[in-house]
């Protein structure tokens, strides 16, 4: 019998005081993100200080399923499945 594991992300929540680890499949959708970051860490996601920096450290907002599409991809095929969400203020 061959075992075949989903792909998952690995990504570090990086807020202003503290930073988290979650493991996700890779096919989650943005809205069940934000809804396990704002029910897990009691925070509310601001989608204009919601990014990630991809392989050239370029600032990408994440404020769409195509942003995180973008993200999700760039993680699995730059970043070893790796993925850093900042959460900043304004």
């Amino acid at each position: 019998m061959k075992l075949v594991l989903k792909a998952q992300l690995s990504i570090t929540l990086a807020f202003l005081v503290r930073n988290y680890s979650i493991i996700i499949p890779y096919e989650t959708s943005l809205k069940d993100l934000i809804n396990t970051i704002e029910q897990r860490y009691n925070v509310k996601v601001n989608h204009s200080n919601f990014y990630f920096k991809n392989a050239v450290n370029d600032r990408i907002n994440i404020v769409d399923e195509e942003d995180w599409f973008v993200a999700r991809f760039e993680a699995k095929e730059v970043m070893n499945n790796k993925l850093v969400l900042y959460f900043s203020r304004s």
